[in-house]
């Protein structure tokens, strides 16, 4: 009907794969290696600026 040719699939997966009612492809994503209460978060200031000289938003 639109007489368009499709791209050459360069092997990957596509980003709509999610929206398929059966998904050819189902990641499975690795164990976090720690838990988020082993590093808490103290502060919103850096203790170390790494030599960024940026004023913050």
């Amino acid at each position: 009907v639109l007489e368009i040719t499709p791209f050459h699939n360069n092997g990957t997966r596509g980003s709509m794969n999610h929206l398929l009612r059966t998904p050819v492809y189902n990641p499975s994503h690795p164990t976090e290696q720690s838990s988020p209460e082993q590093c808490p978060i103290t502060s919103l200031e850096p203790t170390n600026t790494l030599g960024c000289s940026c004023t913050p938003l």
